[in-house]
């Protein structure tokens, strides 16, 4: 009986040995695929970081937030933009012309320059000056009135034709007279300012405006539209715009698809892995209004955040 109970307890013990290497190669596995994580490691590829937070993005807590939905649609010939869809959207109107902006804070408004310097040197005046929020419908929109507008000191208004190749720092701020009220109203919101990282070519982007339907139009429209664009990377911007300043400006191209006259100011947003938007760009200039061959080109907004932090005075309040 001895040598039946002594067999009995070899294949015990072996099993135990064989499940203790299984579990043995399935820890290597693991630590090798970085599973697990006993120490720190030193790496060649680019560490995977959390996503930040709205506030890093500039400036207010829950900027972003909007329930943006675009499919296929289009601000030339477009449909129109869905009830609060873009809190942060606004027009811009003085005795220059009117254009769109967006809400980055409780009292600042981002826009063009060109829709506050025209190409003849001339400023509009302030006490011309007013901006339209809280609603997409022009007509109900609520009124301010400005304190101050900042037009960057790198605009030069008088570039023309095919001189505006060489246009940039196309980007204008707007002190208003009072404060808006985020917490009341979902019609009014700010949105965030968006980081180099969140430009990535391929990636699909949002305008939004009350221009032109077409081309040689000249009538705004009452009701705010919307459109779905295509990012280009900066070697297609350069080759597609004829070299602009890339460092300095964004490109979108997408077939029948744009921008157009009056849209001159406006916001373009891309959506973040945190589901939240972020403004790249400032609508600045295009050949005609969804020209096959051209895209359209809008001021780079990271570039010029630390301006826009100084300006507004401070890189953290909102």
């Amino acid at each position: 009986m001895s040598g039946f109970y002594d067999r009995k307890k070899y294949k015990l013990l072996l099993k135990f040995a064989v499940l203790k290497y299984f579990f043995f190669l399935l820890y290597q596995l693991l630590q090798s695929s970085k599973f697990i994580s006993t120490e720190p490691t030193t790496s060649t590829t680019e560490p995977t970081t959390t996503p930040k937070s709205n506030i890093t993005r500039g400036y207010c807590p829950n900027c972003g937030n909007a329930p943006i939905s675009v499919d296929g649609i289009r601000i030339v010939n477009g449909t129109a933009a869905a009830k609060n869809e873009y809190p942060y959207q606004v027009f811009v109107s003085s005795d220059i012309g009117r254009c769109g902006g967006s809400i980055i804070k409780k009292k600042w408004v981002m826009t063009a320059a060109h829709c506050l310097r025209n190409n003849n040197g001339s400023n509009a005046s302030l006490s011309t000056l007013t901006v339209g929020y809280g609603s997409r419908r022009r007509q109900k929109q609520m009124s301010v009135s400005a304190v101050r507008y900042i037009v960057h000191e790198d605009f030069d208004p008088y570039l023309q034709g095919e001189d505006l190749l060489r246009w940039h720092s196309d980007i204008a701020l707007i002190e208003l007279q009072t404060e808006l009220n985020f917490e009341t109203s979902e019609a009014v919101k700010p949105i965030c300012l968006g980081e180099e990282s969140d430009i990535i070519g391929g990636m699909q982007g949002v305008v939004s405006g009350w221009g032109y339907l077409y081309y040689g139009a000249n009538n705004f429209l009452s009701i705010l539209r919307e459109v779905a664009l295509d990012v280009l990377s900066s070697s297609d911007c350069q080759r597609l715009s004829q070299r602009p300043d890339v460092s300095k400006v964004v490109c979108t191209q997408t077939m029948f698809k744009s921008f157009c006259q009056g849209d001159s100011g406006g916001p373009l947003v891309v959506k973040t892995c945190l589901g939240t938007w972020v403004q790249i760009g400032i609508v600045s200039y295009g050949r005609g209004c969804a020209y096959e061959t051209d895209p359209g080109v809008y001021t780079r907004v990271p570039t010029f955040r630390p301006w826009i932090d100084n300006q507004t005075g401070s890189s953290t309040a909102c």
